[in-house]
């Protein structure tokens, strides 16, 4: 689905792409649970910082409870290749990290992602794009119950961004 949904946007609309600056900021919303805020570097290479607040299981294995919250911090760097007319094209890294709540109690469980993706960034208007990624991504978890390692593919992601100039 999201890639027909990015496939749509491309072929719908064409608006010119914003020349982004180091005075560029961006917030983005990210598959409709996680936020991030960005800041151009150059006018290649930005920097975001990202958090997910959820309820439940965070590594898969178990089922979903209430008595269970994790917070993931996420940091990525971008680089932006030469841009088309209204499509900016990248490569990024991604590193998450997780702390762990069960029943209001930080627990011993570590989660930690890293993921190389590229992707495309769509401007729908001066401000606003829409962005989707594909890739490869390693997960890492340990607890004092279990421990996993895993490959991730594909590891996906889309977004909204809203950019201040």
């Amino acid at each position: 689905i999201r890639t027909i949904l990015i496939l749509f946007i491309l072929i719908s609309s064409h608006v010119n792409a914003e020349e982004k600056n180091k005075n560029s900021y961006g917030i983005s919303i990210e598959d409709f649970s996680s936020y991030k805020v960005s800041k151009m570097l150059t006018d290649q290479d930005s920097i975001f910082f990202g958090v997910n607040v959820n309820r439940g299981s965070y590594d898969g294995y178990s089922y979903p409870t209430s008595s269970s919250t994790y917070i993931l911090y996420r940091l990525a760097y971008r680089r932006y290749l030469p841009k088309e007319m209204v499509v900016h094209k990248f490569f990024q890294i991604n590193l998450t990290s997780s702390i762990n709540y069960t029943d209001g109690k930080k627990d011993d469980n570590d989660y930690y992602y890293v993921d190389v993706t590229s992707g495309l960034e769509y401007f729908l208007r001066k401000n606003i794009s829409i962005e989707g990624m594909m890739g490869v991504g390693f997960q890492y978890s340990k607890g004092s119950n279990r421990s996993s390692k895993s490959l991730v593919l594909p590891a996906t992601r889309m977004g909204l961004t809203y950019y201040f100039y």
